[in-house]
């Protein structure tokens, strides 16, 4: 009995001592305007020019007094800044931290000011910074006085300017975009072959911007960038055909140059292909080092890139890409072959490759169609061929000794052709070529055929039947 009553005597104790600290807990209060400190100091200017060249820069140390509650404690300090005359409604916070003070960043402050207020680049406007002093529980934030300064914004989207000449056949859909890394820097890839000439625009129009040709650069140029010597001042291209990368700095009127290595052809070899080398995927390289082709990928299945359709070739897997960006829909291990898998749901897939940033895009993709249209069929297109993958495709008919022929790719559409120089390796024993200003194949024997291409090769056979 004693001990029941010694624990009944303990736990009344312990239930007094808590409520009385809850009581003293609860009479804890701070007069919020009797606490000091927490405010701004003043800044060393009152109008700032925001520049693009010194993006990386800081902008200012903004500095306060330590906020005073009359007993010691830990503050969390944060700066606010907002437009004036909206009275912090909606204020944006550009740091948080336990000191009394903090750095902003040019590039972060620009881009909080047009982005998140929407204030007009090169355009001066009034700009507040307080500092909020927060404790723990119940008591009320104190907010400093604010400080008020003129900022004016730069445009944080620097223009890009244009290289335009004989590869892109003057066309300014087709320019090749040098975008901005610096103040009047620009950079970006293009294809050059020997002998094209080119120069470059700010404005992807003929109608208006500056234009910058070989009489412009006086500062270092590239030895294969040569003055084509016309009206326009244009330069000529006399190096090897490529990639490549180029840097134009219009501050020092220079222009530098690097030739990019990637493999002129690639492969796909997996599951989708069982592993076959001769039913290979075949990606065209649409340039820049960036190749396509569409595939019937299938839920689960791995495979790997090949430079070529050959087990002891230069290969590429999923280790190699690993510093690049792979699309969602690919998986991979480390280990082993480091096979891609696909994880997406089966179907019909353009894969989109680049070698340069090492990128992998697979985007849904309709079944691409190939006719061949000829005298036989009265140079109608018929039932399309039976595509196997990429650009490869099948089809089985009948051919006369005489006609001639060749390939579209889309129906109805003459302009868009794949003729007799489309292919290598063409058996001479049963067709000609190129035959009229058409490029036609000529068909030499008659009978039925068995007929498959692969026009990023360039492969074709006929197989005549029994």
């Amino acid at each position: 009995m004693k001990y029941i009553v010694r624990i009944s005597l303990v736990f009344l104790m312990f239930l007094l001592a808590y409520s009385c600290k809850e009581e003293l807990v609860e009479k804890v209060s701070v007069d919020v305007t009797k606490v000091t400190g927490g405010e701004l100091a003043p800044l060393p200017n009152s109008d700032y020019q925001l520049e693009y060249a010194f993006a990386n820069n800081d902008f200012e140390t903004l500095s306060w007094a330590e906020t005073d509650y009359g007993f010691a404690t830990s503050i969390t300090y944060t700066l606010q800044i907002a437009v004036d005359g909206d009275n912090f409604a909606n204020a944006v916070e550009m740091a948080t931290t336990t000191d009394s003070m903090t750095v902003i960043n040019v590039e972060v402050l620009n881009n909080t000011l047009v982005s998140d207020f929407g204030l007009t680049p090169e355009a001066p406007a009034e700009i507040q910074f307080r500092v909020v002093s927060s404790l723990s529980g119940a008591i009320a934030d104190v907010f400093s006085a604010p400080i008020t300064v003129t900022v004016t914004p730069y445009n944080p989207i620097i223009p890009p300017i244009y290289l335009l000449g004989d590869a892109q056949g003057w066309d300014f859909a087709s320019a090749v975009v040098l975008e901005s890394i610096a103040p009047l820097v620009y950079t970006g890839f293009a294809d050059f072959d020997a002998d094209v000439v080119f120069r470059l625009f700010e404005i992807n129009d003929w109608s208006a911007g500056e234009v910058w040709g070989a009489s412009y650069f006086t500062g270092s140029i590239p030895t294969d960038f040569a003055d084509n010597g016309d009206d326009d001042s244009n330069f000529i291209f006399t190096g090897e055909k490529g990639t490549y990368a180029i840097t134009v700095d219009l501050n020092t009127k220079s222009i530098t140059i690097d030739k990019q290595l990637f493999p002129s052809t690639l492969y796909v070899v997996g599951d989708d292909q069982a592993w076959n080398l001769d039913d290979a995927l075949a990606l065209r390289h649409v340039g820049g080092g960036v190749f396509e082709a569409i595939e019937t990928l299938g839920n689960g299945n791995i495979w790997r890139f090949f430079e070529t359709p050959s087990w002891g070739g230069t290969q590429w897997n999923y280790n190699t890409f690993l510093g690049g960006a792979i699309d969602s829909k690919l998986s991979g291990t480390t280990e082993g072959d480091a096979n891609f898998e696909f994880i997406g749901e089966s179907g019909i897939y353009k894969i989109t490759v680049s070698t340069l940033d090492l990128s992998i895009i697979i985007e849904p993709a309709e079944k691409p169609t190939m006719y061949r249209v000829g005298g036989d069929n009265g140079w109608a297109f018929d039932p399309p061929m039976t595509w196997i993958r990429g650009e490869k495709f099948t089809e089985t008919t009948v051919l006369t000794e005489g006609n001639e022929w060749r390939f579209f790719p889309t129906i109805d559409v003459w302009g868009f052709t794949r003729d007799y120089n489309a292919f290598v390796d063409v058996d001479a024993s049963l067709w000609s070529g190129p035959n009229g200003g058409d490029a036609n194949f000529l068909n030499l024997v008659s009978g039925t055929y068995v007929i498959t291409i692969d026009v990023v090769p360039g492969n074709i056979t006929g197989v005549l039947s029994e």
